[in-house]
């Protein structure tokens, strides 16, 4: 009689094999490393010298946990991911990667030296358009930067690309920033501002100073402010001044969970962008197309919670 085959050994999800801890994944089950050989792994991988990027064997290790999270290997997710003032950012290009493996496609109109336009699509989506222009970057203060000086065309784009992703598929990036923009700003459209150390008395020079300081700042407000003005006459029509001031009483109730300064109250009562910090409107007119996205959001949930809330008759 034919040797009946040796029965494989049940798998029990959670339990210790060989200093491996067993997950369940959707359809199979998969071995990771433990927490100690992660530790071990990521140190290795951190003394190579081969990611510069990366400062220490905890910073390696966080990077490789957010890029299993996202479905990459560590070598591909320390090559392309980066911690920059405490947020974990990735190269555009595996952002738009990881958004094409989830359906995601992108047409490009528009590609030179001026600024870029690319139109993204998905199944079940209406189409979305994005645009990064150099006047853009020049209003941001980015042209300072050898980067945007020596590569215009390819800096405008690859920004282009980060943006409508994270308008567009904020799901399929897991809302991340791409590194370059974390390199030029630095921060954020939800990150906490850093807190700005205690200034010494001042003297009548320095009062001078801080009071251009000022005209400048509200000349900048200005600039931005009118950007954002254009951009919702273009998204909303005749609907313009309604939809305005809700966006701005959006604002004022988003600026509390994330401790910004979109919007202040001016001497007639009303919320005005005047009242907000320069920093978080550049910010704002930077993401504006994901501020947008988040404002619909907040405008049916709102519309949903009143029809629940209205009594009948």
């Amino acid at each position: 009689m034919p040797k009946e085959k040796p029965k494989k050994e049940e798998i029990i999800e959670g339990e210790v094999i060989e200093d491996k801890i067993v997950v369940k994944k959707e359809e199979d089950k998969a071995i990771v490393p433990s927490a100690q050989n992660l530790l071990l792994l990521s140190d290795a991988l951190h003394q190579s010298g081969m990611f510069p990027n990366v400062r220490s064997k905890f910073g390696a290790l966080a990077i490789i946990e957010y890029g299993r999270e996202l479905g990459l290997q560590p070598v591909i997710a320390l090559q392309t991911m980066s911690v920059i003032s405490g947020k974990i950012c990735i190269e555009a290009k595996a952002m738009l990667a990881m958004a094409q493996k989830n359906g995601v496609k992108h047409e490009i109109i528009e590609k030179t030296k001026e600024g870029s336009r690319v139109q993204f699509t998905k199944p079940g989506s209406d189409p979305y358009t994005e645009t990064f222009s150099i006047d853009d970057a020049e209003k941001l203060g980015f042209l300072k930067k050898d980067n945007w000086k020596m590569y215009p065309e390819e800096m405008c784009f690859w920004r282009c690309i980060a943006k409508g992703l994270r308008a567009y598929a904020p799901d399929a990036i897991l809302g991340l920033y791409s590194r370059e923009e974390m390199l030029d700003i630095g921060k954020s459209f939800n990150s906490k501002p850093e807190e700005k150390p205690k200034k010494k008395p001042e003297s009548k020079t320095d009062k001078v100073k801080e009071e251009d300081k000022t005209k400048n700042i509200a000349l900048e407000k200005e600039t931005f402010i009118k950007e954002i003005q254009k951009d919702f006459k273009i998204r909303y029509g005749n609907n313009y001044d309604e939809e305005y001031r809700g966006f701005k009483e959006f604002l004022s109730e988003h600026q509390k969970e994330k401790k910004r300064n979109f919007v202040g109250k001016n001497e007639q009562g009303y919320w005005s962008l005047n009242r907000g910090k320069l920093e978080d409107l550049k910010l704002l007119a930077l993401h504006l197309g994901f501020a947008c996205k988040t404002y619909a959001e907040f405008k049916a949930k709102k519309k949903e919670k009143e029809e629940e809330d209205e009594v009948p008759f």
